[in-house]
């Protein structure tokens, strides 16, 4: 056996998972989890195009019977939500878990069993919105769940429950992946791969992860707003009590509108790797649309107030949104136009994969137009909540995002399977999804025009929508047919395809360098980059820095899974890391959270504190070094030190920009209300009591004083790390005793519900950062000195700064807004007496013209 057989021995027993349904249920390698969301993704869109299918039969004819009304509404609300939630962006990120760590050259994700728990959350997500079916209590409120419809008022069942439980549990999962991505591309591209050299597909996935990490948090928070409305009765969407049901829609499109070109964006760099390959020729204007890509990222959040111009926004403000609507086609058409010129100068080969992103085209350009007719405000006016939109949006969406995701797997389904899918059956599905695409959804602009609103169950025989409606359902039996072809295409393939060489295509990136499917640990000896088609161009020569970082990593020298990390602009070599193994505690953390969200769903406090104690218990058994973990292995003794912080203290640094937009849209939602509800405060209330609040803010400071002591001072660490927590649990008493304190009840207005809630997470993010200071003292004792102790210090300190800034502006907020507004007298008053907030009978706020 050679040298290089024994390390490719080495490397697999290294990055193998346990056999059986141990090594299934504790799997984390990039690979397994990816293609586990591709293929749960897929039976997602099964089951949200079955219900798509019973939609289109009840509308095949006028007065149909075939659904009433209730099941008509469930059936349309949770289609929508699996197509959004559960099918498109879990596809993609599936597609880029698997296929981005092979295109830039490292062997795995940075945080394995962060990326495992994630696809967890997915599933059970998932499985809660469908368990709806068998209870009878299924969503009915519109995959966007405006209120006050879905308040509990006018949802009083669980249905709604369901779906803002699911969803939340789903976009977890979302957060996770994105911030999974982004440290990825940013610190694990092989060696020469500066930013500038990245396939495009990988820009698109790091532009979405980033946009993911701020738009999810919008939407999480609007549904814990909504839920704590329902279960305890905070009226943020109540106008009777100081709400706003307009607040919904804000926070909900403020994610909403990003979120497709969240999806959109990554179906483009599918298109772009497509067409390169297929075409034989680089993207044309690389730098342009990889610019485009970014531009996207950006225009898209000041694209909201698109989907509100009927509620009544001033005509300045839906100017902006709608000029924003429009130039956003700006770089949506650089993209466009660098695919065709690309398609001019190569040699296009008329494969499947090739068929789908000309449909692609062809389809997302009519979408596109019809965008910018519905960003002029008189327009939508005119066809807003009409099958004119369905139209659109579906024209958008399936195809801008289905056809390139089809291109995709087609196009990769060698490399992550081994076996080539049948053409003719590609060429078929193409034909079948193309043409029944369009027969489906092109009648419905004219439905739209000719005056039939969405989301009604049935329609009269005088009206002349029958024959538009008889003929979008029958194109709608071809598409679904198409799916089934393409499906059975792929599975008929993985049972039996022929076997696929390792580049069937002659492709221009790093994936078709490995075998088809790759080893367990992608690459024996990391790749080294020299320009952006590393297939077509010859190897460059290393520097001795690089050469000899390669040969460190070729054996595992006992070090564990070790990786790379390279610098974030140039990609040059940083440091070895390891990553941790297989472990089925990612699947116990998950399972716990689901225990706490089905004790919030039946009610049940004690259930749901149960599976809070579990969480925490879960998740602490990943704070562990992985085996055999250390950051400088032997053989890389002679190298120079690491130059940045590990990757963990960029991976928190993501999470936290997560959980601040979380912090930010409860502030949103704080000053929303502030504006628009009559009397903020309300006549009463006055300014919140000082002194705890003020002293649980300090306790907070000085606590990541002393942890910023900590990190400074190794001979200090214990007693400094003490300290904090100490003070971290007296900024919590300090808190808790102020909200216990409260002689007004958040339930009566939305200004009391705002202040518990906004308090309730500042005591949240200094309860975690207790337990990140457990965590930290644990590592601190039973290993000073050691490398890992000191990633944990530095991400210590992280989080404690982000607490210390996070109590104080919540504390400047709640303190300072009220006396600006003129409260007088406060749920304290300078007398030592309470009294509650005497606001029952007031007058109901009006909604904003």
């Amino acid at each position: 056996m050679t040298v290089l057989e024994t390390r490719g021995d080495e490397l697999r027993e290294t990055w193998a998972s346990p056999p059986g349904l141990v090594g299934f249920v504790s799997a984390v390698n990039h690979k397994s989890i990816g293609l586990r969301f591709i293929v749960t993704a897929f039976a997602f869109l099964l089951i949200g195009g079955l219900e798509a299918m019973l939609i289109r039969t009840q509308l095949i004819r006028p007065e149909n019977g075939f659904l009433d009304a209730e099941a008509y509404n469930q059936l349309f609300t949770m289609h929508g939500t699996t197509m959004m939630f559960l099918f498109a962006v879990p596809m993609i990120e599936g597609l880029a878990m698997y296929l981005v760590p092979l295109m830039i050259g490292t062997r795995d994700l940075p945080f394995p069993r962060l990326n495992a728990f994630g696809y967890w959350c997915f599933l059970l997500g998932g499985v809660l919105l469908n368990w709806s079916f068998l209870t009878g209590s299924v969503p009915d409120g519109g995959w966007f769940a405006y209120t006050p419809l879905t308040g509990p008022e006018y949802s009083p069942t669980a249905g709604i429950d369901y779906w803002l439980l699911g969803v939340t549990f789903v976009e977890i999962a979302g957060v996770v992946g994105a911030l999974e991505l982004a440290v990825l591309i940013l610190r694990q591209r092989a060696p020469g791969m500066s930013l500038l050299r990245m396939p495009l597909f990988v820009w698109s996935i790091l532009v979405s992860s980033g946009m993911m990490l701020v738009a999810f948090p919008a939407v999480i928070t609007a549904s814990i707003l909504l839920e704590l409305e329902r279960k305890l009765g905070l009226p943020f969407y109540d106008p009777g009590a100081g709400g706003n049901p307009l607040l919904w829609q804000h926070l909900f499109w403020i994610f909403g509108h990003p979120e497709v070109y969240i999806m959109l964006l990554p179906a483009t760099g599918i298109v772009s790797a497509v067409v390169a390959v297929h075409t034989r020729r680089p993207i044309v204007a690389y730098e342009l649309v990889a610019a485009a890509l970014v531009a996207i990222g950006i225009i898209s959040f000041g694209l909201w107030v698109h989907h509100m111009f009927a509620v009544g926004i001033p005509v300045l403000a839906q100017t902006l949104f709608a000029v924003a609507s429009a130039t956003i086609a700006i770089p949506s058409g650089i993209q466009v136009f660098a695919w065709l010129a690309t398609m001019l100068q190569g040699r296009p080969r008329w494969s499947t994969p090739m068929l789908y992103v000309v449909g692609f085209v062809v389809t997302f350009v009519a979408g596109g137009i019809t965008g910018v007719m519905v960003a002029a405000a008189p327009f939508d006016w005119q066809v807003h909540d009409s099958f004119f939109v369905v139209a659109h949006f579906h024209y958008v969406l399936i195809g801008g995002v289905l056809f390139p995701i089809f291109a995709g797997l087609h196009h990769w389904f060698p490399k992550m399977v081994g076996r080539v899918p049948n053409e003719g059956a590609g060429r078929l599905s193409f034909l079948l999804v193309f043409v029944g695409f369009h027969i489906a959804f092109f009648p419905q602009h004219i439905l739209g025009l000719r005056g039939m609103p969405r989301r009604v169950y049935t329609y009269g025989e005088t009206v002349g929508w029958d024959g538009y409606n008889a003929v979008s359902t029958i194109g709608s039996y071809l598409l679904g047919l198409g799916v089934l072809v393409y499906a059975y295409n792929l599975w008929r393939a993985w049972r039996r395809g022929p076997v696929a060489p390792d580049d069937p295509w002659g492709g221009d990136g790093l994936e078709w360098s490995t075998a088809s499917p790759p080893e367990v640990y992608n690459f024996r000896e990391l790749p080294v980059v020299g320009g952006r088609a590393p297939r077509w161009e010859p190897a460059p020569v290393p520097d001795n820095r690089t050469a000899s970082t390669i040969a460190a990593l070729a054996a595992p020298d006992g070090g564990g899974r070790q990786q790379l990390r390279t610098t974030m602009v140039a990609a040059e070599p940083d440091d070895a890391f390891a990553v941790a193994g297989p472990t089925p505690w990612p699947l116990g953390t998950a399972v716990a959270i689901g225990i706490t969200l089905v004790g919030v769903l039946i009610d049940h406090a004690f259930l749901a504190a149960v599976g809070a104690i579990l969480v925490v218990a879960a998740a602490l058994r990943w704070t562990s070094p992985p085996g055999g973990w250390r950051a400088r292995p032997e053989t890389w003794a002679d190298l120079e030190p690491p130059r940045s912080r590990p990757g963990g203290w960029h991976g928190l640094l993501l999470g936290l920009v997560a959980v601040a937009c979380i912090g930010g849209s409860f502030l949103y939602a704080y000053f929303y209300l502030f504006v628009t509800a009559d009397g903020w405060p309300p006549s009463g209330v006055g300014s919140p009591g000082l002194l705890l609040a003020s002293a649980a803010v300090a306790a907070a400071v000085a606590g990541s004083v002393a942890v910023g002591v900590a990190g400074r001072r190794t001979e200090a660490r214990t007693p400094a790390l003490l300290l904090a927590g100490v003070l971290g649990m007296a900024a919590l008493a300090a808190d808790a005793l102020d909200v216990a304190d409260l002689r007004f009840s958040p339930s009566d207005h939305a200004y009391g519900a705002a202040f518990v809630t906004l308090r309730g997470f500042a005591m949240v993010v200094t309860a975690v950062g207790v337990l990140v200071l457990g965590v930290a003292l644990r590592a601190c004792l039973r290993r000073p000195g050691d490398p890992w102790t000191s990633a944990v210090m530095q991400i210590t300190r992280l989080f404690w700064l982000f607490v210390a800034a996070t109590t104080v502006v919540v504390w400047s907020v709640l303190q300072v807004t009220p006396r600006v507004s003129g409260g007088d007298g406060g749920g304290r008053p300078a007398t030592g007496s309470h009294h509650s907030l005497g606001i029952g009978g007031g007058t109901a706020g009006e909604l904003p013209r």
